[in-house]
């Protein structure tokens, strides 16, 4: 499997920089000319940070691929942000919300937003995004929910447990609720 992206030999982004010296005096129009006449997926905050790293691109050796303390690509924060506002909706829904459907909601996203084709969504990122987000996909149960024989099973394995504790409880740190008729 390729990997979905794919990093820019320094001879690319030498001639990146070299023709907004040369030829187009903005990184705009070199954002334009990249991906239009050469068919290049470059966008253009990749084309600005070119331009920012002109000095150490000039004097980077040919056969590197990074800079020397080049930065991590930044994370796709407007993408996370609306994933995880669908996320809590589809929850507040009682919708099943699925590591799948993430990565597929979140691929969407960056493709209608970004226009980045080159998102996947992989599992690592699901990881890290739910991470972020402090997300858990565990599914929580409440007991009004439950019918029948399953109620029964769960209502015998809690008395199960509170008695093996009652020989630990103390009335002096028990306190009792009562409910008065109105």
């Amino acid at each position: 499997m390729s990997p979905s992206r794919v990093a820019k030999t320094m001879a690319g982004k030498k001639e990146v920089v070299t023709w907004i010296e040369n030829r187009g005096k903005t990184p705009a129009k070199a954002t334009s000319h990249f991906q239009n006449e050469r068919g290049w997926k470059i966008s253009a905050a990749q084309v600005r940070y070119l331009w920012k790293q002109m000095d150490s691109i000039k004097n980077a050796h040919i056969s590197k691929i990074r800079l020397k303390d080049a930065r991590a690509k930044p994370r796709l924060t407007d993408v996370e942000d609306m994933t995880f506002d669908q996320v809590l909706f589809l929850r507040s829904e009682k919708n099943k919300v699925s590591r799948g459907m993430i990565a597929d909601m979140s691929k969407n996203l960056a493709q209608s937003e970004l226009r980045d084709d080159s998102f996947a969504g992989s599992s690592k990122w699901v990881d890290g995004f739910m991470r972020r987000y402090a997300l858990s996909l565990r599914q929580t149960t409440n007991l009004s929910a439950l019918t029948g024989n399953l109620l029964i099973d769960r209502a015998v394995s809690f008395m199960t447990f509170l008695g093996s504790c009652i020989g630990s409880l103390s009335l002096n740190h028990t306190k009792s609720h009562q409910i008065t008729p109105s």
